[in-house]
């Protein structure tokens, strides 16, 4: 069994502001260490759970996508670090069983959601896909069920686990990291708590393949942009880019992967 296990850091236990995501501080580097561990936890689970081949993607764009602590990651898996990359979650085709996403945080707007934003906290108010408002937790499982790759597993704080039972169904096996209450404020959990229980939920997960299905958001793909500042659409003026209105722009592709690639 082939699992692709995409990270983020925002909805690791433990990191709440934004200095522990931004990759030039001192708390970063203990935010690294506690997204390694957890992604260690999630092999782990995998491998219990009968995955016999694993891709661990290093998703944050912080320090240009070179954010596990190296030396300490898990001998079970192969990691996929750094950037530019040709595609977004290159290398996740047909030939992987299942998608696992650690460390995910919910969409821009949600109340009592950690460090919520969609892809630029700066720059992004709104992603719809095919009308659905979308988050990157949930593009990501989007792009996977175009390949036919269903998200088995999410982890994250309560809110983006509420965003995934409602979105990929009540069979997705979820790890609540921490509850939030507000953007930088949340109760937390031991850390060793949580990697117990991304542990235990990962090697279920393995059990939900065929279960949980594919995400479909339908073939060909529209992408609505809503940005926060009108000299943000300003700048979208080549590639097929429609203007909705003074801050809202829209692309069209054949799959979720071609219309994100349209947005650049």
């Amino acid at each position: 069994m082939k699992v692709y296990i995409l990270t983020d850091l925002e909805g690791v236990g433990g990191v709440a502001i934004d200095s522990q995501t931004d990759g030039s501080t001192g708390l970063y580097q203990e935010a690294r260490r506690l997204l390694t561990r957890e992604v260690n936890a999630a092999v782990e689970g995998a491998l219990a759970g009968g995955a016999t081949e694993i891709l661990v993607r290093d998703g944050h764009g912080a320090n240009g996508g070179y954010n596990f602590v190296f030396e300490e990651l898990h001998d079970g898996a192969l990691y996929m670090m750094g950037s530019p990359t040709d595609s977004y979650l290159n290398e996740l085709d047909g030939s992987f069983d299942a998608v696992f996403q650690i460390g995910a945080h919910a969409m821009a707007g949600t109340m009592h959601a950690v460090l919520e934003h969609t892809q630029s906290s700066y720059a992004w108010e709104e992603m719809r896909v095919n009308g659905r408002p979308m988050s990157e937790m949930g593009f990501c499982a989007a792009i996977a069920g175009q390949e036919g790759v269903p998200c088995v597993f999410v982890s994250g704080d309560q809110a983006v686990c509420d965003e995934a039972h409602e979105l990929l169904g009540p069979e997705i096996e979820v790890a609540v990291t921490k509850t939030g209450l507000s953007r930088n404020c949340a109760i937390m959990k031991p850390p060793q708590v949580v990697r117990d229980l991304i542990r235990d939920r990962a090697r279920a997960a393995m059990g939900k393949i065929g279960k949980v299905k594919p995400l479909d958001v339908g073939k060909p793909v529209e992408i609505v942009l809503r940005l926060k500042h009108v000299q943000l659409a300003d700048g979208h003026k080549h590639g097929g880019k429609r203007r909705l209105d003074a801050r809202t722009i829209a692309v069209t592709g054949a799959t979720c992967r071609e219309a994100f690639d349209n947005l650049s």
